[in-house]
């Protein structure tokens, strides 16, 4: 803004400088105003909260068995090469279903989708301790793979539905850190559930409690 004063008080008669200068200081006005209106506009309620928390307890979930799975998969008998191998379709399926689950979000089954996810990220944990054999496993990781497809797909879809336009970056933000805080404590916390009660039992305890 120094600088606008400084030409006009040198070329206070040449008109276009003159426009300039005026669209420059009313600029800054403007940017000032639409800051403090954004900033008045409420960020904070129990639909955001609540898709955070359930953020954090999908990315949970996932990143705990993530990091203990391979034990697992050597607890039945298993190689590396499978356990390589069952990561793999993990992720394929999880990225094969995302385009078809965007497509239904698109039509406004949002909370259908969410509570598909969450109830398979839910169960299938416990498909893990029941279902004790690698073929079934296979089966399982595969589903859990769709479920996570479902669930982080929609949470992401609702989080941009509830939060307000003027605030969009900053509730992105804090619906982010819920997904990097998970990232940070799930591995951790899973492999020490492991050491303490075994690989086949832990997964009793990874459950999304949704």
């Amino acid at each position: 803004m120094p600088a606008c004063h400084l030409v006009t008080a040198a070329k206070v008669k040449a008109p276009d400088v003159c426009i300039v200068v005026f669209d420059c200081h009313k600029f800054y006005i403007s940017e000032e105003d639409d800051y403090m209106k954004d900033q008045q506009v409420k960020l904070w309620n129990k639909d955001f909260a609540l898709i955070i928390v359930i953020n954090f307890l999908v990315f949970m979930n996932h990143l705990m068995i993530l990091s203990t799975f391979p034990f697992y998969i050597e607890y039945l008998g298993g190689s590396e090469a499978v356990s390589g191998l069952a990561a793999a379709l993990f992720s394929i399926i999880a990225v094969v279903f995302r385009p078809v689950i965007g497509w239904i979000l698109d039509n406004g089954k949002r909370k259908v989708i969410l509570i598909t996810g969450l109830c398979g990220m839910a169960l299938m944990p416990v498909g893990y301790l029941v279902l004790a054999t690698i073929y079934l496993a296979f089966v399982c990781r595969m589903i859990h793979g769709a479920s996570l497809a479902f669930s982080n797909t929609s949470t992401s879809t609702i989080a941009t539905d509830i939060i307000p336009k003027p605030r969009f970056a900053e509730g992105m933000g804090m619906f982010g850190m819920a997904t990097a805080l998970a990232t940070a404590v799930a591995p951790a916390l899973g492999l020490a559930l492991m050491d303490s009660m075994g690989s086949q039992h832990c997964s009793c305890l990874q459950r999304s409690p949704s």
